[in-house]
């Protein structure tokens, strides 16, 4: 009998959750031990599986391959050389690469000094990023090959960066490229009567007749821009035809840095005392200017 104010204790009804963790749960007792393992097996395999399918997924996007590129040519104007590149990705980053003179008349020499300096040859590929910091850096001894009359002609490589030298991400942000090099300046021979093979009375060093002669101690300003940069021999070529020697060693690997094509300002006191600014970047550096 209730009292009157009383309050009853009524269990809570029984959620949905609730029976059907029971129903579960009453089917799994009534499995045999062998059809237990079967199904946490089955499980197992199916969380494997996925794991698998995710790994190969992520292997596949981050070493599928990545379409040739053709890389601008570069003009060595410093050495007489014309370069170009090619390069793809196939777990890892393959490279043509090829060097030819810059012209017709600078053939024959450049036939002479491939003969007599085949030994210490050699170019340094850079691969740099768009703020131009280096992401990529391969040296290249180069096989020269002749022409039908048995003369050099060219020089190529046909090779590979290893993987320490070029990772795959850091190939994809690469933006430009440079070439270091040690090879001697080619120049073009005169005639007798002091023409080249075109008939101009020039050579790959100077142009007398269209040039002022500056002297060591004449101050000189311009701006200009730059074409490449040689870390071994420190010369910093632009487009003008000046050649400037970068002779602190710290400021060469500044220098290295630079991006082809990047606007410059150079201000000398005198031949031996200049200071080039990289105006993009506002970066300097100190030379001498040799032409």
């Amino acid at each position: 009998m209730e009292t009157p104010g009383e309050v009853q204790n009524v269990p809570p009804p029984a959620t949905a959750d609730m029976q059907r963790h029971v129903s579960i749960w009453q089917r799994l007792k009534s499995f045999s031990p062998k059809k237990v393992f079967l199904v946490c097996v089955g499980v197992g395999a199916g969380l494997a599986g996925g794991v698998v399918a995710t790994v190969a997924l992520v292997v596949w996007f981050t070493s599928r391959p990545i379409p040739i590129r053709e890389w601008p040519r570069l003009d060595v104007e410093g050495a007489g050389l014309r370069a170009k590149l090619k390069t793809d990705w196939s777990d890892s980053v393959r490279y043509q690469f090829l060097v030819t003179p810059r012209s017709d008349e600078l053939k024959p020499a450049f036939d002479r000094a491939v003969r007599a300096h085949r030994d210490s040859i050699s170019f340094t590929i850079h691969l740099y990023d768009k703020a131009g910091f280096e992401l990529c850096k391969k040296d290249v001894k180069p096989t020269p090959f002749v022409d039908a009359e048995d003369r050099f002609e060219g020089l190529h490589a046909n090779d590979t960066f290893y993987s320490f030298e070029c990772s795959r991400a850091h190939y994809k942000e690469a933006d430009h490229w440079n070439l270091g090099y040690v090879f001697p300046v080619l120049a073009v021979e005169k005639s007798q009567n002091g023409a080249t093979p075109n008939g101009n009375a020039v050579d790959a060093k100077k142009v007398s007749s269209t040039k002022p002669s500056i002297g060591p101690e004449t101050p000189i300003e311009g701006e200009d821009t730059l074409t490449g940069f040689d870390l071994s021999s420190g010369h910093l070529e632009t487009r003008s035809g000046k050649t400037f020697l970068i002779y602190r060693d710290g400021e060469r690997y500044t220098a290295l840095g630079w991006s082809t094509s990047s606007p410059i300002h150079f201000n000398c006191k005198s031949r031996s005392d200049c200071l080039i600014e990289n105006t993009g970047n506002n970066e300097a550096v100190h030379g001498r200017l040799l032409r």
